[in-house]
C-alpha cells in the first residue's frame, strides 16, 4: 500500500512539531543531575501520569496485543492486565517510599539498602545491566516495531523516517533533559491515543459493526481452541491458553523487572513534588494504561482476525489494518501518533539509560570529582552509544513479542527479591546478586537450547531455579549491617511486618495504621479489574 502526499506531510509536520517542543524547553540551562534527570523534583501528578502512560503506550505495544489476540484470544490479555496488581502495589505502598529516597536513580538505592563493598559491586552490575543491556534491548525492539509498521507502505523509506525521528529525539533529549521529554510525552500521548481509537472505529465499521464482528468471531471460535470474546479460558490444565493465563496471574506480575516500579517509572516518581503527587501519577498512569488504552488495540486485533487471513506474522497485521480501513489523512494521523509513541519511548530510555551510566558507573566508579557540567556532557555521549547499540540489536530479532518474553524470563528471578527488600530486613546484597545471575543464566540456557519451550514453562523454570538459589543464599550469608538497616528504617519508614525487629530494637516509631496501604492496594486492584470487566461487557459481549 502507498501513502498519499497528505499523509506523508502530516507525518513529517508532526515529527517537526515534536522536535520544536523539545527544543523550546532546552533553552533552560542544566546545571545539575537533579535538574537534567528529575526536573528539580517539581513534577505534578498529572504530568508524571501522562509521561508514564506515553512511555508505556509505545509503538510496539499494539503489535504485541495483535499477536496475543491471535495466539491466545482475549484471555491472553492477562499478560497486560495482571500488571495492575504490581502497579497498585507501587502506587499505594512503594511510591511513597521511593519518593523518600531523594536519589537520582533507582540503582543508587542499593547503597542505601545494603552495606559494604558488595553493595558497591551490585550497584555497578545493575548500572551495566539496566543502563547498557536492558535499555538498549528495549530500544531495539521498539525499532523493530517501527520498521514493521512503516515497511508496509511502499512509497516511503522506513529507514529514512526512523533515522530522522531518532536524530531529532537524540537532539532534544540531549538539550532539554527530563523536563522536555515529559512535556513532549504529554503532548504526544493524546494524539497517539486518539489515533488508536480512530483505527478501532474504522476497523469495526469495515467489519460491519460490533454485532457483525461478534457474530463472525463466534463462527471462527467454533473452529478454534481459542476463545476470542471471553475474559478467561475454560479451566483446562492441558490448554496452552489456560497455562499462559495462569502464569501471568500467578507468577509474571511479581517476577518481572518492573515489579517494584521499574526504572523509567521510578525516575518519574523521584521527580514528583511530594509523595501525594507520586501516588497520583502512578494511579493516573495505571488507569490509562491498563483500563483505557488497551481496548482500542484489542478491538482492532479482533477485527483483523475477520478481515485478514494472513497469520504468518500477526504483528505486521496492525499496519495492514491501518492501510486497509483508514481514509486519506487519517492514515497519516494514526501513523504520526505511532511515530510519536516511538519517539516518547526512545527519549525516555535514552535519558534513563544515560542516568544509570553517568551516575551509577561513570561518576561512582571512574571520575568522582568532575563538574556537574562534565557529567551532563558525558550523559549525552552515553546516549549516542546506546542508540548505536539499540540499532545493532534491531537486526537480531524480527518479533517484538518474542523479545519482550525473553526480557521477562531473563529478569524473572529478580522480581520477588526487589519487592521483598522493602518488606523484610533479612534480604541482602547476595539475594539480589544470586537472583540476577541465576535467572539470567537460566534464560540464556532456555533460549539457546530449549527455544521451543513455551513462555509459561520458561518463566516458571527461571523463577524456580533462581528461588532455589537466592533463598538459601539469603539465609546462609551475613545480613546487612545493623547500622545500615537502622538508617534505612529511620529514613523510609517501611511497613513494619518484616522490620519489627529493627523498629523495636532501636525504638523507632512505627507507621500508623500499616494495614491501610495494604487494604488500598487490594481494593484498588479489585475496583480496576471490575471496571475492566464492565468495559469488556459493554464493548465485547460474548457472542
Amino acid at each position: 500500500m502507498s501513502l498519499s502526499k497528505i499523509d506523508i506531510v502530516i507525518i513529517f509536520l508532526y515529527i517537526v512539531f515534536t522536535f520544536l517542543i523539545g527544543i523550546a524547553v532546552s533553552r533552560k540551562k542544566h546545571n545539575s543531575f537533579e535538574n537534567f534527570y528529575l526536573a528539580d523534583r517539581k513534577m505534578p501528578w498529572w504530568l508524571i501520569g501522562f509521561s508514564m502512560a506515553a512511555t508505556n503506550f509505545s509503538i510496539d505495544t499494539p503489535l504485541v496485543v495483535n499477536k496475543i489476540i491471535y495466539e491466545y484470544g482475549l484471555p491472553g490479555m492477562w499478560f497486560q492486565w495482571s500488571n495492575l496488581i504490581s502497579a497498585m502495589l507501587v502506587a499505594f505502598i512503594l511510591a511513597p517510599l521511593w519518593r523518600r529516597a531523594n536519589i537520582i536513580t533507582d540503582v543508587e538505592f542499593i547503597e542505601l539498602r545494603y552495606s559494604g563493598k558488595a553493595a558497591s559491586a551490585l550497584r555497578l552490575i545493575k548500572g551495566i545491566y539496566f543502563g547498557l543491556i536492558l535499555n538498549t534491548i528495549i530500544m531495539g525492539w521498539v525499532f523493530i516495531a517501527l520498521l514493521k509498521i512503516l515497511t508496509h507502505f511502499a512509497n516511503i523509506d522506513p529507514m529514512t523516517i526512523a533515522v530522522i525521528a531518532v536524530l531529532l529525539v537524540f537532539i532534544y533529549s540531549c538539550l532539554s533533559g527530563y523536563l522536555g521529554i515529559a512535556l513532549t510525552d504529554t503532548l504526544q500521548y493524546p494524539i497517539a491515543l486518539a489515533g488508536s481509537f480512530m483505527l478501532a472505529v474504522f476497523a469495526v465499521k469495515k467489519v460491519g459493526g460490533m454485532n457483525m464482528l461478534l457474530s463472525k468471531l463466534s463462527v471462527v471460535q467454533k473452529q478454534s481452541p481459542i476463545e476470542y470474546t471471553s475474559m478467561f479460558p475454560k479451566l483446562d490444565m492441558g490448554s496452552f491458553v489456560t497455562l499462559f493465563v495462569l502464569s501471568c496471574l500467578l507468577i509474571q506480575w511479581w517476577s518481572n523487572y518492573n515489579a517494584d516500579g521499574g526504572g523509567k517509572h521510578i525516575q518519574r516518581i523521584l521527580s514528583a513534588k511530594n509523595e501525594k503527587h507520586a501516588v497520583g501519577g502512578v494511579l493516573f498512569f495505571s488507569i490509562m494504561t491498563y483500563v483505557v488504552q488497551l481496548w482500542p488495540w484489542i478491538i482492532t486485533a479482533l477485527c483483523s482476525i475477520i478481515l485478514l487471513n494472513d497469520t504468518t506474522d500477526p504483528e505486521k497485521n496492525y499496519a495492514v489494518i491501518i492501510s486497509e480501513v483508514l481514509p486519506v489523512g487519517c492514515k497519516g494521523f494514526v501513523l504520526a501518533g505511532l511515530i510519536g509513541a516511538f519517539m516518547s519511548t526512545i527519549d525516555t530510555h535514552l535519558n534513563l539509560g544515560a542516568s544509570y551510566i553517568s551516575r551509577d558507573i561513570y561518576k561512582r566508579f571512574l571520575i568522582r570529582n568532575g563538574s556537574e557540567h562534565h557529567y551532563i556532557r558525558m550523559s549525552q555521549v552515553f546516549m549516542l552509544i546506546m542508540l548505536i547499540m539499540a540499532v545493532m540489536i534491531t537486526y537480531c530479532s524480527d518479533s517484538v513479542f518474542s523479545v519482550l518474553k525473553f526480557i521477562l524470563v531473563l529478569s524473572s528471578g529478580t522480581g520477588l527479591v526487589i519487592i521483598m527488600r522493602w518488606f523484610w530486613w533479612r534480604i541482602n546484597v547476595w539475594s539480589e546478586l544470586s537472583a540476577i545471575l541465576t535467572s539470567s543464566m537460566a534464560a540464556v540456557f532456555l533460549k539457546l537450547f530449549v527455544s521451543h519451550c513455551p513462555y509459561y514453562y520458561q518463566l516458571t523454570i527461571s523463577v524456580l531455579v533462581s528461588s532455589i538459589v537466592w533463598i538459601p543464599v539469603t539465609l546462609l550469608t551475613r545480613p546487612v549491617q545493623e547500622a545500615t538497616l537502622r538508617e534505612f528504617v529511620e529514613r523510609f519508614k517501611p511497613l513494619p511486618f518484616g522490620w519489627r525487629k529493627i523498629y523495636v530494637k532501636y525504638s523507632i516509631d512505627m507507621p500508623r495504621n500499616p494495614f491501610r496501604p495494604v487494604l488500598n492496594w487490594i481494593l484498588s486492584v479489585i475496583i480496576l479489574v471490575v471496571i475492566t470487566f464492565v468495559i469488556k461487557y459493554l464493548l465485547v459481549r460474548s457472542a
